[in-house]
C-alpha cells in the first residue's frame, strides 16, 4: 500500500471552514460534495443521501479502506451512518460534521446501533477488537503531506472511555504498542462519551482545500495510553 494512495486529495468534495462550530454555530461548508454510494465492496451506508456527503478525500478513503478489509475477510463489512450535508452547515444534533471530514461508523462487525457495552459499562463480545483495530489501522495508515513533512489523514477517531480503557489493556499485554503504527492509532484514538456504539471519524484538510480550517487536536502522548496530552490546540472536538 503507498501512503496517501487511498485518497482524492484534489477530486470530489471540498472543505470550507470548520469542522465543527458552538452551539447553533456554522463554521463550516461543503462544495461539490461526493456522495457516499448505497453500499459498495466492503460497506454499506445506513443514512439516506441526504447526509451522506462528503470531502472527496473522506469518501474515497472509507470505501478502499473498506474495500481492503473486505478482501482480507469477507465477513467484514463496515457500515457508515452519516457524513454531512450536501453542502455542509449545521447537521443536527451534532456539533461536528459541517464541512465533510466527520463520519460516524458502526463498530466492525454490528450492522445496526446499539451499545457494545453492558449495564457495568464494561465492553463486551459484541466489540470484535482485533477487526476494529485492524481496520483502524488501514484508516490511520494513508498519510498527507510530503516525504519529509508527513501525517496521518486521520485527525481523531472517537470512542466511548470504557473501549479506551479495554484497548489500552489488550495492546499492552499483546505487546501491541512496540508498532510505530500502532502508536499512532492509540493516540489518535479519544475517550468521548455517547461513543459506544459507533466510532467518529474525523480527517485532517486536504492540503489543496485552502479554504479549510485545519482541526487543533490533543494527541495522546507516549504511547497513546497515557492520560497526558500532546497539545496541538485547544479545539475539542464533539460528534
Amino acid at each position: 500500500m503507498i501512503p496517501g494512495s487511498w485518497l482524492d486529495l484534489e477530486l470530489g468534495g471540498e472543505s470550507i471552514g470548520k469542522a465543527q462550530g458552538r452551539g447553533a454555530e456554522v463554521s463550516g461548508r461543503l462544495e461539490k460534495g461526493t456522495l457516499l454510494p448505497e453500499k459498495g465492496p466492503g460497506f454499506v451506508r445506513l443514512g439516506g443521501a441526504a447526509v451522506n456527503w462528503g470531502a472527496g478525500h473522506l469518501v474515497s478513503l472509507l470505501m478502499r479502506a473498506s474495500e481492503a478489509l473486505n478482501q482480507r475477510d469477507s465477513r467484514s463489512v463496515i457500515h457508515i451512518g452519516g457524513i454531512s450535508h450536501r453542502e455542509g452547515g449545521r447537521f443536527q444534533p451534532h456539533k461536528s460534521h459541517q464541512n465533510g471530514l466527520d463520519a460516524d461508523i458502526l463498530f466492525v462487525g454490528r450492522s445496526r446501533w446499539g451499545s457494545v457495552l453492558n449495564s457495568s459499562q464494561k465492553v463486551t463480545e459484541r466489540f470484535d477488537l482485533e477487526k476494529n483495530w485492524e481496520f483502524w489501522r488501514l484508516l490511520v495508515s494513508q498519510r498527507i503531506g510530503t516525504d519529509e513533512d508527513s501525517e496521518s489523514v486521520v485527525a481523531m477517531i472517537l470512542v466511548s472511555p470504557a473501549i479506551k480503557d479495554r484497548l489500552c489493556q489488550w495492546a499492552r499485554e499483546k505487546n501491541v504498542l512496540d508498532d510505530e503504527l500502532n502508536r499512532d492509532v492509540m493516540r489518535r484514538i479519544r475517550p468521548t462519551s455517547g461513543h459506544d456504539g459507533h466510532f467518529h471519524l474525523r480527517l485532517h484538510c486536504s492540503p489543496f482545500h485552502k479554504k479549510c480550517v485545519r482541526t487543533k487536536v490533543l494527541l495522546a502522548a507516549g504511547d497513546g495510553c497515557q492520560k497526558k496530552r500532546i497539545r496541538r490546540g485547544a479545539v475539542q472536538a464533539r460528534s
